[in-house]
């Protein structure tokens, strides 16, 4: 679907993670709680910023600890090509340091691997609204231009 032809309310989460097993399972476990997304998979930061380009997903949940570019790294590029994307970092490391520098990079959530399947879904359905808000406000800014104009 052409990011020109998306019905309003239309959602998609990027998945992004090293290791195909894992985004697999994640993209069938979400995928049954939230029916109405489109789903993309990335095994890497560069194929992120790719998919970010051409599919414009408002959710991303990306691993940490990806090879060559990590996913703090990846985020930070990501939220400079596509400031509303709402990304939920996730780390087997639970160690402030990597919260702090995921928020740092402009993560909007931070979920321990350990934890997901408890903590994931609340901040998936947390990020979905917040993205719906910003495309009303958007829209709603866009109508009274026009109105005024």
């Amino acid at each position: 679907m052409s990011h020109k032809h998306k019905r309003v309310g239309y959602r998609s989460i990027l998945l992004v993670d090293d290791n195909a097993a894992v985004r697999q399972s994640l993209r069938e476990w979400l995928s049954r709680i939230f029916p109405q997304c489109a789903f993309w998979e990335a095994a890497s930061g560069e194929q992120a910023l790719i998919l970010v380009q051409q599919q414009k997903p408002q959710v991303i949940v990306m691993d940490i600890g990806l090879p060559q570019m990590n996913g703090i790294q990846a985020t930070r590029l990501i939220k400079q090509c596509l400031p509303q994307a709402q990304v939920v970092m996730l780390s087997i490391h639970e160690d402030a340091r990597y919260q702090e520098d995921a928020a740092l990079a402009g993560a909007t959530g931070f979920v321990s691997k350990r934890m997901m399947h408890v903590d994931l879904l609340p901040v998936i359905t947390r990020c979905i609204a917040e993205a719906t808000h910003a495309e009303r406000r958007k829209q709603e800014r866009a109508s009274s231009k026009v109105k005024m104009g």
